[in-house]
């Protein structure tokens, strides 16, 4: 397969989002600790060769944020939104992501070995040479045919 061009557009806007970022344009390196980041914004921020086990983002938001080389296994994303994102060769294995919203992003070569997915809406997703094996996809809105 090619390689994606898609480009996230249509996002939140950047000014209002940015008053209540938690993190602006941070950039996460290496192995993070910390695994509470329940609520908090991430306004084009960067996730890079890094790893964090067991982390919840329940009600996080992601906005326009870049992850790349990074391991979020076991992680909850539960009510999480992505929005304008890109991940490249990623492990979001054993993720759990109810009612989680992803939108206008791109996911490459992205593993989701064993995640759960449930009610969860795409739309505008590219999801090029990612898996999903042993996933669980329910009552899922803009998913892929071939992945019900």
């Amino acid at each position: 397969m090619e390689r994606s061009d898609v480009q996230p557009s249509k996002t939140p806007d950047t000014d209002s989002v940015s008053a209540r970022a938690d993190f602006l344009g941070t950039r996460f390196e290496g192995r993070i600790r910390t695994t509470d980041f329940a609520g908090k914004t991430f306004l084009e921020c960067t996730f890079s060769n890094c790893a964090i086990r067991d982390a919840d983002f329940t009600d996080a938001q992601f906005i326009r944020t870049t992850f790349t080389h990074t391991a979020l296994v076991d992680a909850t994303f539960d009510r999480a939104l992505f929005s304008g994102c890109r991940a490249a060769d990623c492990d979001f294995s054993y993720a759990g992501a109810a009612h989680t919203r992803i939108e206008h992003a791109a996911f490459e070569r992205v593993t989701f070995l064993g995640s759960t997915f449930w009610q969860a809406s795409l739309n505008d997703v590219s999801l090029l040479d990612s898996s999903f094996e042993k996933g669980t996809f329910r009552e899922m809105h803009g998913f892929p045919e071939f992945l019900r």
